[in-house]
């Protein structure tokens, strides 16, 4: 039973956010950003990150509903759902050129960098260097330490899509109203991390309360739901050694490895959406559609200490050269949120066998959407 439980959530967390997104953060070195300074990486981080958010986005806030028509008094659902944002072709990269750095450099002939949606090849990686000033230990003007080649951008996940299963309870109420509640337990994958997901919503017939239009033989309600996610990635590895020009010049007193331990990246994902359903069944099929709008927040944090590398001068060795030193040690670097928002337009059919029904419906908007899913319902 134990064995089956640990597939189970092995599944769950292959389709929230695929097997290649998760090997991506413990291998392609995403916190390699933090080599070109905190500013410049969370510039990268938003770039590199945004096709994820705005996809999960998407996903979170769809597979609401599959009729215009509430519950009646204690009738309720039991529903799977299955849904899928594309990533646009367009956001599978991004340029340097198109983004403002303060210590980072490259080869403007070579700056189209893979985002987590873009090409895991190899090939595509952007070399990477950096240009700070340095304190003259002579006095005078300040140095100038460049150094091409420190670190590569990183590769994508090849992921054109975001998945996300859904297991979702519709409860009616009184007045033609029904609730709707999603949750994913808190599950913990090993060293990789954990996540974890619950939204609510509700839905509510209009025509009731307009005079003669209630007579109509449509279903139109009213629909919201928030949902959020939370996930940690506990696989994160920051060797600042990897960047340094001369390793022999280390100047930590303290094995910077054991900050290892308390470094994680936290990505927290919510979003609200709000509809207008119409719905009609004819035999055993249930045409419906709606309108409406999204919007999500995607908030990015890496946690932890981590010591950065630094250029410096003595007199000794005017030239600038890269150090760790304690006084260059940072706690929680990265702290970012990423707003998206947009209409949308749905369209989909449901067909109900006795208590059994499945749906399918595509939605319209800036990330479309294909939702199908599997379900349990009653009155």
């Amino acid at each position: 039973m134990l064995r089956k439980y640990k597939k189970l959530k092995i599944l769950i967390l292959v389709s929230v956010f695929g097997m290649s997104m998760l090997t991506s953060y413990s291998q392609i070195g995403v916190v390699d950003f933090l080599n070109a300074g905190v500013k410049d990486a969370e510039t990268m981080f938003e770039a590199y990150l945004t096709p994820l958010g705005k996809g999960l986005g998407a996903n979170m806030t769809s597979g609401w509903y599959n009729t215009g028509k509430p519950h009646q008094l204690l009738g309720f659902d039991l529903t799977f759902t299955f849904s899928m944002a594309k990533i646009p072709t367009l956001d599978e990269t991004f340029d340097f050129k198109d983004k403002s750095f303060t210590n980072l450099i490259y080869d403007p002939t070579k700056s189209v960098a893979q985002t987590v949606a873009g090409s895991m090849s190899d090939n595509k990686q952007i070399p990477i260097g950096m240009r700070m000033n340095v304190p003259n230990p002579a006095g005078g003007d300040d140095l100038i330490f460049e150094q091409n080649d420190l670190f590569k951008s990183p590769r994508g996940a090849e992921m054109p899509f975001t998945p996300l299963p859904m297991i979702q309870l519709g409860i009616g109420l009184v007045k033609n109203t029904e609730v709707n509640v999603r949750f994913i337990p808190e599950l913990k994958f090993g060293e990789f991390g954990s996540v974890g997901l619950w939204g609510v919503g509700i839905k509510h017939d209009v025509l009731q309360w307009l005079p003669i239009v209630d007579k109509i033989p449509i279903n139109v309600s009213i629909q919201g739901g928030y949902c959020k996610m939370t996930s940690k990635f506990t696989a994160v590895k920051y060797n600042p050694t990897m960047t340094l020009s001369n390793p022999n010049h280390n100047n930590l007193t303290t094995d910077y490895e054991k900050f290892h331990d308390g470094q994680e990246l936290d990505l927290t994902m919510s979003g609200f959406t709000g509809n207008l359903i119409l719905s009609k069944k004819v035999a055993v099929i249930t045409f419906y559609g709606s309108v409406g709008f999204y919007k999500s927040n995607f908030d990015i944090n890496l946690l932890g200490k981590y010591p950065l590398p630094s250029p410096t001068a003595t007199i000794a060795e005017p030239t600038p050269h890269m150090v760790l030193e304690d006084e260059n040690i940072v706690t929680d670097p990265i702290n970012i949120s990423i707003p998206n928002s947009n209409f949308r337009a749905c369209g989909g059919l449901r067909l109900n066998l006795a208590l059994i029904t499945f749906h399918f419906d595509y939605t319209y908007q800036d990330y479309p959407l294909i939702t199908c899913g599997l379900g349990i319902s009653f009155r």
